[in-house]
């Protein structure tokens, strides 16, 4: 890891804020280092034992046990804070911070969908639908207790995991209203896997991922078309076709169908002129998944125009004149301060970065900032049009939530346009 000068010049007065929180509420050096590893992640490891390091010299810190397990720990004993052993009880209480490119922590990446832990899982469409579960709409009742009279409520039912695999629990999801359209997983699997079939698509040729909630109740389906569909935009890094299914059985959010890309090297999903195609269903009145080939077979035929879209983005160079006040603008009001910072960074060199504040008096492009991470398939400079999709595209990826990496790459395409005109 590389230690820089004036990134731990702009960093010290943090860490100086930070150590007198935990001194004065008689923290522990490791509550601060796990605090500092959470928010900053690997890069901040050099940084950290450098100030450390300083404090120790300028306190002149005495006390044996202290000294010794710090040491131990590498990390110095810091006058203030509470340090001894008995507390911080053995020496894995000091973590020490995991090389993970990109990421900060196990709960900072753990993905959510409203909330709920999402699992992921891929292999071809057989494989994939093992993991997903049975439901059964029932009653909305409670359970019948000896003298207590209760009736099932007339306006609302309840939908049911069944057992999966070694869970062998009932589970319920949701409760939904008498007029709720329900549409189990399975049937939008076979749905689409039908709506291939007739696109000529060979089905043992198709790769599939599969995210879905903890119980099951929302789940977002990607069947990859075969190597012959994929596009190289002229970087090296081919982009597959993808059909992608979201759907839910307890409500929670709308079902949809629609086409999109999806580029290998940083696992990024772009959503561009296919979007003229897509369906969207509430799950209610006449719902209709046939309308899945419809939206196949129309994005097939948009799909030659995207890549005829791309190629005119990596021919259209933009400047740091043009990026800076489309960044401070129409990438801040969207998607708030600290994208627009990353989004400026990642422009500038290619690596991400974390915002250290002070937020006063700064800007996205001002802001102190410490880099953690090239991203992967960025260039060191973003040149043209296609670049910047990509960066947006990334910082889509990167949202934990699930619903949000959906609605933040529908957004794509109107925030390139001032930047395109």
């Amino acid at each position: 890891m590389t230690f820089d000068e004036e990134t731990y010049a702009k960093v010290k007065p943090h860490f100086k804020e930070v150590l007198g929180h935990y001194a004065e509420s008689g923290g522990t050096v490791a509550e601060m280092v796990r605090f500092l590893a959470d928010r900053y992640g690997i890069g901040i490891r050099p940084y950290l034992k450098r100030f450390l390091s300083e404090q120790a010299r300028n306190d002149n810190t005495d006390g044996t046990q202290q000294a010794s397990f710090l040491e131990a720990n590498a990390i110095p004993p810091v006058k203030g804070v509470n340090t001894d052993p008995k507390t911080l009880m053995a020496r894995e209480e000091v973590p020490m911070i995991a090389q993970r490119p990109h990421q900060e922590t196990e709960s900072s990446e753990s993905p959510k969908w409203f909330n709920s832990p999402v699992k992921f899982h891929e292999g071809n469409i057989d494989e994939i639908r093992r993991y997903i579960p049975n439901f059964e709409r029932r009653v909305f009742e409670l359970p019948k207790k000896q003298n207590e009279q209760f009736r099932p409520n007339a306006r609302l039912d309840t939908i049911v995991r069944m057992p999966i695999g070694e869970d062998k629990d009932f589970i319920p999801v949701g409760v939904v209203s008498k007029g709720y359209v329900f549409v189990p997983h399975s049937t939008v699997l076979d749905m689409a896997t039908n709506a291939l079939k007739e696109a000529k698509i060979a089905l043992e040729e198709v790769k599939a991922e599969l995210e879905i909630t903890e119980y099951g109740e929302r789940m977002a389906l990607s069947l990859f078309f075969p190597d012959k569909y994929q596009f190289d935009p002229g970087d090296g890094n081919p982009m597959a076709l993808r059909l992608e299914c979201i759907n839910s059985v307890d409500g929670s959010t709308r079902f949809r169908a629609f086409l999109g890309w999806f580029r290998f090297v940083c696992r990024n999903g772009l959503v561009i002129g296919v979007t003229r195609t897509d369906m969207h269903r509430r799950h209610i009145g006449d719902f209709q998944l046939d309308k899945i080939g419809q939206v196949l077979s129309s994005g097939l035929k948009e799909s030659e125009r995207d890549k005829k879209n791309f190629e005119r983005w990596r021919k259209a160079e933009i400047s740091s004149k043009k990026i800076e006040p489309w960044i401070e603008k129409v990438v801040r009001n969207a998607w708030g301060f600290k994208a627009a910072a990353r989004t400026y960074h990642i422009a500038r060199t290619g690596c991400d970065v974390n915002v250290l504040g002070p937020y006063k008096d700064n800007s996205p492009t001002t802001i102190p900032v410490m880099r953690h991470g090239r991203v992967p398939g960025s260039p060191e400079k973003c040149r043209n049009l296609f670049d910047m999709s990509q960066i947006l595209a990334w910082l889509a990826k990167e949202r934990r939530d699930l619903q949000e990496q959906m609605e933040w790459r529908e957004q794509i395409p109107s925030l390139m346009e001032p930047l395109a005109n």
